[in-house]
């Protein structure tokens, strides 16, 4: 009796390997339509590029490092709040990390120089990019903000304190940076 209901077991978990084999071949099949799909998604997701851009809306005094290899996203975030609020100083995009700036998206917007508190007027503009990049995160695609020692993130939508990293410039109360999807 064991030896026959073992071999009906057997069986109906062959069909079941049979079935999840085939199951597994059509997804394989399917893989590169929605890798494709997600691709065409994520370039409608990008915000449009700001209307003639070089036109000298963007100074070159806003030009920091990284310029080049940020990605369209966070160009197009970084250029609108330029376009926005002006840069008082270089704005700080790609750099060799392996952080957000690493992948290109990410930038600091400083609102000072060499590790320096910011002055109350840059403090306040500092202040106004963070809201503004609050209130169009989902337009723009904002992953997370961080400014004087607060991270905002687009999955929770409220502040929460970080650890003290040292300085002026790594508790971020000298820039703002911004990250994108």
């Amino acid at each position: 009796t064991l030896r026959d209901e073992q071999a009906i077991l057997t069986s109906e978990l062959q069909d079941e390997m049979a079935e999840a084999s085939e199951l597994i071949d059509e997804l394989e099949e399917q893989r590169e339509e929605v890798t494709k799909r997600i691709e065409e998604y994520e370039e409608e997701q990008v915000p449009e590029a700001p209307e003639n851009p070089g036109n000298g809306s963007i100074p070159d005094s806003a030009r920091g490092g990284g310029w080049e290899q940020t990605t369209p996203r966070m160009a197009a975030i970084r250029d609108e709040i330029i376009m926005q609020f002006g840069a008082p100083y270089p704005v700080g995009c790609w750099r060799p990390s392996n952080d957000d700036h690493g992948t290109g998206t990410a930038c600091d917007f400083m609102m000072s120089a060499n590790g320096a508190a910011p002055s109350a007027a840059n403090q306040a503009l500092g202040q106004q990019i963070s809201d503004y990049g609050i209130a169009n995160a989902d337009r723009l695609g904002i992953k997370y903000i961080i400014w004087e020692q607060q991270i905002w993130q687009s999955t929770s939508r409220q502040w929460t304190w970080m650890n003290d990293r040292g300085d002026l410039t790594q508790n971020h109360y000298d820039h703002v940076h911004i990250s994108s999807y």
